[in-house]
């Protein structure tokens, strides 16, 4: 028995990733405005999910999102494989297994991000969106290496998540940079730097670049499972069929056990 989602096939997968990512940013971003814990003026991710009551919805947004992202990592490893197992020798068991750890320390370090938040547990919390951002890099770069040279995708197909990965690598440096130097230089309580309620003495520019870097950080990652959706549409989950305990008896294989 073959699951499928309509005739898309397990596109659904990453495409629901892509939308609870974006609505979980969204809803946060517009509550803590319209509460007044943040200013509008483009604040950190983090800063949106630090106060009640986003940071609720924004722990389980991405709980949720790590559930998801655990699976299109799982799920794209198992039809690499697929697509390889016939190489011999030349199969890159382990670059697809570098993917998979990839994928599963990103996965992991998103919920760690949704669960502990900034103003509690502030190196915990960073320590998960290092994992986030160093984890989906490689990831992406992996992925685009498997498919140029072992899968036969065309030019344009990882050519696009060339550009996707690379754009992370540029914008998760540059955030890394700016947030370091904003909140070690400048000194900036972490209380004050998450709610954004600084003003331009304090830094106010090395904080907008670095959540400028932080959503172009964010928007690279959702293009990238976005562009998982085509190649996801042409699989679909076998499922075992369920049958009744007389046709096993009936079953010639089952009437020696």
């Amino acid at each position: 028995m073959t699951a499928t989602f309509f005739h898309y096939g397990l596109a659904w997968i990453p495409l629901l990733l892509a939308l609870t990512l974006s609505s979980t940013m969204i809803i946060c971003y517009l509550v803590s405005v319209a509460t007044g814990n943040v200013l509008p003026e483009l604040p950190l991710i983090s800063s949106i999910g630090t106060f009640p009551p986003t940071m609720c919805i924004f722990a389980q947004g991405l709980n949720i999102a790590a559930c998801l992202y655990f699976v299109c990592c799982y799920i794209w490893y198992q039809m690499a494989f697929t697509q390889t197992r016939y190489m011999g020798t030349k199969q890159p068991r382990c670059v697809l297994l570098w993917s998979l750890w990839m994928g599963v320390m990103a996965s992991l370090g998103l919920s760690i991000v949704g669960n502990f938040q900034v103003t509690e547990m502030e190196f915990v919390h960073y320590t998960g969106m290092a994992m986030v951002f160093v984890g989906t890099t490689f990831y992406i770069l992996i992925t685009v290496h498997v498919c140029r040279k072992y899968l036969g995708y065309h030019a344009p197909y990882w050519g696009a998540r060339l550009v996707i990965g690379l754009g992370c690598l540029i914008s998760g440096t540059l955030y890394a940079v700016c947030l370091g130097f904003h909140r070690f230089e400048n000194r900036v309580s972490i209380d004050v730097f998450s709610s954004s309620m600084y003003t331009i003495n304090e830094g106010f520019e090395e904080a907008v670049c670095a959540a400028s870097a932080e959503w172009c950080s964010a928007l690279f990652i959702l293009g990238f499972f976005i562009s998982l959706a085509p190649e996801f549409s042409r699989f679909a989950l076998q499922l075992p069929e369920t049958v009744s305990c007389s046709k096993l008896k009936t079953n010639p294989r089952w009437q020696n056990l």
